[in-house]
């Protein structure tokens, strides 16, 4: 079994340089047929990242621990066949259940373990944007304020933002939009004091 290499921002840069595609976009899921490599992600129960987990990747007979990156993700090269994935540690903040056991498919594939965070006195904050059909909108900007200070998050795939903080009553405009889409610049939205979800619009150009 080829080495296990754990994705970091240079490498990507290498990658993308050299015109590899991007582990999750769509040009790298085409090249699923020619290729053995596995993106393993593990994430949280909002979808988050987890950083610095370490993930057992196994066979029948060797199994080798890798700890995933900034991202949350571990990028394993090895030969085709269905790996036996086991969460061994999380970082302090999460926890998972040790038996908990998933697998790869036989041949390139993305993984998602899903793991728990503890979050203790913080509030949660679920914010999806979405268009004028209830579609969800990606990467979307927005502002999240209080009296004192702004933050900038971007919607994901999902057109999900999960903001993660102190409770407290905050305020939220959109900042920017994708190509195609429009919004009202000076709308302003407010979060509950407590955890919560909420919706924010933007409209698509047809």
């Amino acid at each position: 079994m080829k080495k296990i290499v754990v994705l970091i921002l240079t490498i990507t840069l290498l990658l993308a340089g050299a015109g590899i595609p991007e582990p999750g976009t769509q040009a790298w899921a085409e090249e699923a047929e020619q290729r053995t490599d596995y993106l393993i992600r593990v994430v949280d129960q909002y979808g988050l990242p987890v950083p610095g987990a370490f993930v057992n990747i196994c066979t029948d007979t060797t199994c080798m621990p890798s700890l995933t990156d900034e991202n949350g993700e571990i990028l394993f090269d090895g030969e085709p066949m269905a790996y036996h994935l086991q969460v061994l540690k999380v970082p302090e903040g999460f926890s998972c259940d040790p038996a908990e056991e998933s697998w790869t498919e036989t041949q390139y594939s993305e993984a998602v373990i899903t793991v728990a965070r503890e979050i203790g006195s913080d509030a949660v904050y679920v914010i999806t944007v979405e268009d004028q059909n209830g579609d969800p909108v990606e990467n979307v900007e927005v502002n999240i304020c209080t009296a004192t200070f702004c933050e900038t998050r971007k919607s994901n795939a999902e057109g999900k933002i999960v903001y993660i903080v102190e409770p407290a009553i905050y305020i939220m405009k959109i900042a920017s939009v994708p190509e195609g889409c429009r919004f009202d610049g000076n709308k302003e939205y407010y979060t509950e004091p407590r955890s919560s979800e909420m919706k924010l619009q933007v409209s698509r150009e047809h």
